[in-house]
């Protein structure tokens, strides 16, 4: 924790701690109304007791206005400490309605700003960084032990940038800096979506009239939505009129936002505690080691090396991509349903931000996406027998990864045209041209691979849906693990 960037005060000042309680005077308050005027209600209140130390004197400082946009603020010089506390306790009592010495108590009080809770941090040494985040310097760190290929592949995939930048469009975080929502505001929020999504997923809401009942609900959904709002301040209304939760669209990019921050909180653990023991063992070794795997290069003539480069060849014909390294991947602790019938081999893209929280947990069934066309046929798990078609996923990088995962299922089944599929149902979508199944390979551990170069797929069946790229999904975490990591550079 600092203070705040407006007092520009990043050398000589420095937060006022109590004495008594080691809590700092520092909290960040939110209002949010959905149904208030032409934009709705969204505003911040800032307010830190902050130490000056080349003039002895205490601030006391505020900031307000619209989450994400402008704000003003103002600094009061106090002589000492106790004077300078004793207004910020009357400031908060007067916006929150509770008192700044019960705290964990807090309650939410009608028409009265909310607290934005942060995420607890015991290591003292960590909540007094000058930036939550920094890019790791490799030169003033201790030396990596790692092997080379290790090396360069930590250094993509552990980006501060990267990790940070999925995280801009949904937090402002000159209040709440990424990493810093907590664990118990993200269960609220997601408890809070459930509640507003049972809602517009009535059938009776979806052509909506005048009658009470319906007009009941949007009022429930409205208050729901400032119950949300409040937990999760939205940075990216700023400029624009914040919407009630009114229709599934909008419910869907809120839980692609909660979604990602669960996802990301624990890489950002791992990133910050390789930047706090920097001195003592290096960033990428450290983050290495959290992964609790173990990565080997493999030659690029061995024998499975040479039908995983086959297998891109044929299902991507016409691509040349810049292979760099084929690593071998395990994990001890994976629960792997390796009884199913059905096992393949197929591609998973993901960002390089992903890949420490999928290396380190195994890959996760994602129940909320803000990408609709990323999940575009339900909740799961979704490959590819397509190189190409998960290439997609990786985003722009000089340097990428792709996934090559055994997915074992009890039977797939194939979507027919207009016509609904289960849910629960692992799905695989046909395309016009298939690898000729005849060349298939199978894998010491009992996996197929795709060997044969493409040909028309004839079924009997004229009535599967087909698409133009493969998608295969299955609904189950445990229906899936890595096996090796595809590196490559970018054309």
């Amino acid at each position: 924790m600092k203070p705040d960037k407006a007092l520009n005060m990043e050398s000589n000042g420095e937060l006022y701690y109590d004495p008594d309680t080691d809590q700092p005077y520092d909290v960040t308050l939110t209002k949010v109304d959905v149904r208030w005027g032409l934009y709705g209600l969204n505003l911040t209140y800032k307010l830190q007791v902050v130490y000056h130390k080349g003039r002895d004197l205490w601030l006391l400082f505020n900031r307000w206005g619209r989450t994400g946009g402008d704000h003003q603020h103002q600094q009061t010089p106090y002589n000492n400490p106790e004077d300078a506390t004793m207004e910020f306790k009357k400031i908060f009592k007067s916006k929150t309605g509770n008192d700044w010495l019960n705290l964990e108590n807090f309650q939410r009080k009608p028409k009265k700003y909310a607290l934005v809770r942060n995420e607890h941090n015991p290591e003292k040494v960590l909540k007094k960084q000058k930036s939550l985040l920094r890019k790791f310097n490799l030169k003033e760190s201790a030396k990596s032990n790692l092997p080379e290929y290790l090396r360069k592949l930590m250094k993509h995939i552990s980006n501060c940038d990267d990790v940070s930048k999925l995280s801009k469009e949904y937090a402002d975080e000159s209040y709440m800096p990424f990493g810093m929502i907590s664990s118990e505001n993200i269960v609220k929020a997601k408890d809070i979506l459930a509640k507003i999504r049972a809602i517009v997923e009535r059938p009776e809401l979806k052509h909506p009239n005048n009658d009470q009942d319906t007009i009941d609900s949007f009022e429930k959904v409205g208050e729901l939505s400032n119950e949300y709002y409040m937990l999760v301040p939205p940075s990216r209304y700023s400029y624009e009129r914040i919407r009630p939760l009114n229709n599934i669209t909008d419910v869907i990019t809120e839980e692609g936002a909660i979604q990602l921050f669960t996802q990301l909180n624990p890489i950002l653990k791992i990133m910050l505690a390789a930047q706090h023991r920097r001195n003592d063992v290096s960033p990428l070794d450290y983050c290495f080691k959290a992964l609790n795997c173990r990565l080997e290069m493999m030659s690029p003539t061995c024998h499975e090396s040479r039908i995983i480069l086959r297998n891109i060849h044929a299902t991507s014909p016409g691509y040349n991509y810049p292979i760099t390294g084929i690593l071998r991947y395990k994990r001890d602790d994976e629960t792997y349903m390796d009884t199913l019938p059905e096992k393949h081999l197929l591609w998973h893209g993901t960002k390089n931000a992903h890949m420490l929280g999928i290396l380190s947990q195994g890959l996760q069934v994602d129940p909320f996406h803000s990408d609709p066309t990323g999940k575009r046929f339900g909740t799961g798990l979704y490959f590819s027998w397509q190189f190409s078609k998960s290439t997609y996923y990786t985003g722009v990088h000089a340097s990428k990864c792709i996934l090559l995962c055994e997915v074992s299922s009890n039977g797939y089944h194939y979507p027919e045209k207009n016509r609904e599929y289960s849910e629960e149902s692992d799905l695989w979508f046909r395309t016009r041209k298939i690898p000729d199944p005849k060349d298939t390979v199978t894998m010491p551990y009992g996996a197929d691979i795709f060997q044969g170069d493409l040909i028309c797929d004839e079924p009997n069946d004229k009535e599967l849906l087909r698409v133009s790229d493969n998608e295969v999904i299955v609904k189950n975490a445990n229906q899936a693990k890595v096996r090796y990591i595809v590196k490559l550079k970018e054309q």
